[in-house]
């Protein structure tokens, strides 16, 4: 839809003012009072046959308060030639809010005001926003906020997490160690008797069992021993079953007492896989081989083939009636609603901390919650939640549920309202707390609070067929509607939060030059079956969410994880054609649509998984994503996600974003598939010409999975951490990288993941990552890759041209058709380097390998990089992002064409 050229000039104008009367005749002189007003009245025009035409709905300056959103459906649309147009009257912008104002604010004590609100304490109205002359005051909180540092200060963090379920009431756990290690790449182990207590530990190393031994700094595969003691005392074995359970080690484990062999939880053993037995917790009946008051040496010989190795939680005696809970015996909770704090940054007391809630970004630090307090027990640091996180009765929930050292913030608690600008809400009293900024007068201020979670929504009819057509928003400014988020049933990539801005069963309708200042949740979102949507000049800033989220969600379609709303995994998408089938039958068709030169920043406030441009859960067809300039956000810039088909990513300027979470890229796409069950779906993303840098990565979880730049708060919380310029994880398939410039990036400026087909990355320019330059992470069936006329610079003398992952063993010969004919600069012409450390993505699936060669000459044994150059690409000014090359550049020598960076970005307005 060419929204520039649409015919308006002969239609109906009807006219709304604040100041308006619905009674009125809807003239410039006689205005309507809302937005309702002028809807049911040129409904009432249509069906009286007075307007055929054309529809333009001018709103005039102020601010147009919303008391329900508004609707437009099927029967409000135009058409092609007679479109109906919502705008800000010309010169003018009109402001759609639900912001309601409080007032008759009463002295409360040293500087903090009180309001009663009558709705507030009949439920009425509850809100986690408010506003202060139109800005976002900050709810209290502890730790305090710290405006100068706002992401990495102000946290406090999880020490251990509190097992409320009851699963260990009359069970007796003794953890066992401390244990010594020794690797044997040689076998000896068994035939020179390491497991008898003959044979001396003193060279041995002390090991912890927190996590593998590749973490621990042994990079290594192969056989090793374990070793620790035990003595079992009389009054300890009192139950009916004396149990040794291990939490998991990382493949086959053979365990000793005393020299002789007594258990085994093998490949052999189990009937299990590599992938299954890696985090398998299990135990033994062991009182037949303990005697009290003895102490026997315990020894475990682990071969593990891949992954990181050893045992990775604790290994315990239990006495118990029947059979324990093997999860909470290593000390893991299923579902954990209860967590200790770590130092001591609280109160003594809290009078209401049941309404308070805890603001957590939990698991592995892709997504944030928030968690209403049960009670906060200061004598033992805890904190009691209402419910777990929200993600955690999933199978993601090892990923996604609290850990120790997750960061966290409590707010809404009265004692907290310290600071000039912070605000509580006492729900059971019906009364807001306000300490207003320096200089306020309160009795003059417009304190508000949004009152709706969506303010406009388009809402066509999916089961008559009957789509909202041909409707514009022009030049309005959108702000102040709730939060909405979490949602009962939130899953981490799905909609989770409230909209300001809904379409939903559209067809050719549109939004642009519009503001959207402090939304409460996402900005816009296509929901569903939508075709031509065209969002374009839009600012989007201080958004709770997504900028823009093209979205739909619907479970069951993962076997793994049945009530996400995820596509299959890569693997079953492969191997399973009738999964594949039935997801493609139901995915929603969402086409042709245009999200170009919007401004879109700051965004996720609340939720921390929003990124700025969206896909989840859809299938494209003819849509562009162009000219956006997004920038300060928590996650991807673009994401690509649980959906299929073609998609052009272009001449986007993304930079500092994954500021708060980690495993992230600035343009992502995770499950984004191609398939031949439908025409439309055959071909993937082009993405191209786009500038990516400055992408951060955040995390904060006990022990660091990757190599991480910057700590904060005593090495609590690390940035610079786990994330790529692009990123393609789970299964890129047919999708062109070409002519982008990705610069400072963490982990490299490319990565691709496992099950990849037909990527071609091609004439980018790739620039000072940090760590490694690209990134690949090999399994599955993967073919058809192209990685060619590339420039690769860094100047870490510690980074790396390349990190290769292998998820067991895999060739990597085949799945390359061509990686030659690049150019790299290293610093100072050292030798182009590789690294293969396991990461936390290895983690998960319970695989990972080194490469046991990483050498120039064994990579150019594969036919890899024979063609490549070794030279200074000569960009003109490097240290002011200008990429452009010099005349004389060798990069021309291998093919390379130069990238017109002058288009990337927001255009011009005509």
């Amino acid at each position: 839809m060419d929204v520039n050229n649409m015919q308006t000039e002969a239609a109906t104008k009807l006219y709304v003012a604040p100041a308006g009367d619905d009674a009125a005749p809807g003239t410039i002189d006689e205005p309507l009072a809302t937005m309702f007003g002028a809807r049911n009245r040129l409904r009432k025009l249509r069906y009286d046959g007075e307007v055929n035409g054309a529809a333009e709905i001018n709103l005039r300056q102020g601010a147009h308060v919303l008391s329900e959103p508004l609707q437009l459906t099927a029967g409000d649309s135009g058409s092609s030639g007679a479109p109906v147009v919502y705008r800000s009257y010309p010169g003018e912008q009109a402001t759609i809010t639900s912001g309601r104002r409080i007032t008759n604010w009463q002295p409360h004590t040293d500087g903090i005001f009180v309001a009663d609100i009558p709705d507030v304490r009949n439920g009425l109205w509850s809100f986690k926003q408010l506003f202060c002359g139109g800005k976002r005051m900050v709810r209290s909180r502890r730790p305090k906020y710290n405006p100068d540092d706002p992401l990495y200060d102000g946290w406090a963090f999880i020490d251990e997490l509190v097992d409320t379920s009851g699963a260990l009431d009359g069970v007796d756990v003794c953890r066992l160690g401390p244990w010594r290690f020794r690797t044997d790449p040689d076998s000896v182990g068994q035939r020179q008797q390491w497991a008898s207590a003959a044979t001396d530990t003193g060279d041995w190393a002390d090991i912890g069992l927190q996590t593998d031994w590749v973490r621990q700094g042994y990079e290594y595969l192969g056989t090793a021993w374990y070793r620790t003691t035990v003595t079992l005392t009389a009054d300890f074995d009192s139950r009916e079953n004396l149990w040794l359970c291990f939490g998991a080690v990382d493949k086959e484990a053979y365990v000793y007492l005393d020299g002789e062999l007594i258990f085994e939880h093998s490949y052999a053993s189990t009937g299990l896989s590599g992938d299954e037995l890696w985090d398998r917790p299990f135990k033994m009946d062991i009182r037949g081989h303990l005697k009290a008051g003895q102490t026997h040496e315990l020894a475990v010989r682990i071969n593990c083939d891949s992954g990181g190795g050893g045992m990775r939680h604790p290994v315990s005696l239990v006495s118990a009636d029947g059979e324990p809970d093997l999860i909470s015996v290593r000390g893991s909770v299923r579902s954990p609603a209860a967590f200790s704090w770590q130092d001591d940054p609280f109160p003594a007391e809290y009078a209401k901390a049941h309404q308070s809630e805890v603001f957590v970004v939990p698991g592995k630090s892709w997504v944030s919650d928030m968690i209403p307090v049960r009670a906060v027990d200061a004598a033992t640091r805890t904190i009691y939640l209402r419910r777990p996180v929200g993600m955690s009765a999933h199978t993601l929930g090892s990923a996604t549920h609290l850990m120790p050292g997750n960061r966290f913030r409590i707010e809404n608690n009265l004692e907290d309202l310290t600071d000039a600008g912070e605000w509580c809400l006492d729900a059971e009293a019906g009364k807001v707390y306000f300490r207003p900024p320096s200089g306020i007068d309160i009795e003059r201020a417009v304190v508000t609070a949004p009152q709706l979670e969506g303010l406009v929504e388009l809402r066509g009819g999916p089961e008559t067929g009957a789509f909202v057509s041909f409707v514009r928003f022009e030049n309005l400014r959108l702000t102040q509607n709730q939060i909405g988020w979490p949602k009962p049933d939130s899953y981490y990539k799905t909609p989770n939060a409230s909209v300001a801005f809904l379409f939903e069963y559209t067809d050719n309708c549109a939004i642009t030059d519009c503001e959207f200042d402090a939304v409460g949740g996402d900005a816009i979102r296509i929901s569903g079956m939508n075709n031509c949507v065209t969002a374009m000049r839009n600012h989007i800033h201080g958004a709770g969410a997504y900028g823009i989220f093209i979205a739909h969600k619907q479970t069951g379609f993962s076997r793994h994880d049945v009530c996400s709303s995820d596509l299959p995994g890569p693997s079953e998408w492969h191997m399973m054609p009738e999964d594949r089938a039935a997801a493609v039958a139901v995915w929603p068709r969402s086409l042709g649509h245009v999200i170009s030169d919007n401004h879109i920043h700051h965004f996720g406030v609340y939720e921390k998984h929003a990124n700025g441009v969206a896909f989840f859960g859809v299938a494209t067809a003819d849509v562009t994503v162009s000219h956006n300039h997004i920038h300060h956000g928590p996650r991807f810039g673009i994401g690509l996600m649980s959906g299929l088909g073609p998609l052009v990513i272009e001449y986007n300027d993304l930079h500092d974003l994954c500021l708060e979470t980690c495993d992230a890229g600035g343009i992502t796409a995770n499950r984004w598939y191609t398939t031949d069950l439908d025409p439309q779906l055959t071909s993937g993303a082009v993405i191209r010409y786009n500038r990516v840098v400055d992408i951060i990565g955040c995390g904060a979880y006990g022990i660091k999975a990757e190599p991480g730049g910057i700590d904060y708060c005593d090495g609590r919380l690390w940035t610079h951490y786990y994330s790529w310029g692009i990123y393609f994880d789970n299964a890129p398939m047919n999708i062109q990288v070409y002519g982008n410039v990705v610069a400072r990036n963490t982990l490299g400026g490319m990565m691709i993941s496992w099950y990849c087909h037909n990527t071609v990355v091609e004439n980018n320019i790739f620039v000072d990552s940090s760590k490694s330059q690209v990134y690949l992470l090999l399994g599955g069936e993967m073919s058809g890759q192209r990685f060619c006329r590339n420039i690769i610079t860094y100047t870490a003398e510690d980074a790396d041209y390349m990190r290769l992952n292998f998820i067991g063993k895999f060739d990597i010969a085949p799945v390359f058709d061509e990686l030659n004919a690049n150019l790299i600069m290293t610093p100072g012409g050292a030798a182009t380097t590789f690294s293969g450390v396991p990461g936390e993505a290895i983690e998960r699936m319970g695989e990972g390998s080194r490469i046991d060669d990483p050498s120039m000459s064994w990579w150019h044994s594969l036919g890899f990089d024979t063609t490549t150059v070794y030279a200074d690409p000569k960009f003109v000014d490097p240290d002011n992002d200008d990429y452009t090359l010099a005349p004389d550049s060798p990069a021309f020598d291998i093919g390379f064409e130069p990238i017109d960076t002058s288009q990337i970005g927001i255009r011009p307005t005509q």
